[in-house]
């Protein structure tokens, strides 16, 4: 009889700390993964709110009939069928 309760408190003590190792384990994963989204949470934050430069940007003060101009002469660029070889 003293045995069985013996064998019962053994295996009522190794149920027990299985529990607190299975517990300890899912925080250790739930914080781990809330410290990796927060980063990346605040990598995005700082990534959308930044400005690269001193912000000028190109103004183009050429007159709009030679800005529309085509830079390909019209003797280039053509279209070619294009036939693969053997």
């Amino acid at each position: 009889m003293i045995l069985l309760r013996i064998l019962f408190l053994f295996f009522l003590a190794c149920f027990i700390a299985a529990l607190y190792i299975g517990y300890s384990f899912y925080k250790r994963i739930h914080q781990t993964t809330k410290t990796f989204r927060d980063q990346m949470e605040q990598q995005q934050r700082r990534q959308q709110g930044h400005t690269y430069g001193n912000q000028e940007g190109v103004v183009d003060q050429r007159e709009p009939q030679k800005a529309n101009q085509k830079i390909i002469p019209k003797d280039e660029g053509e279209y070619v069928d294009f036939e693969e070889e053997k």
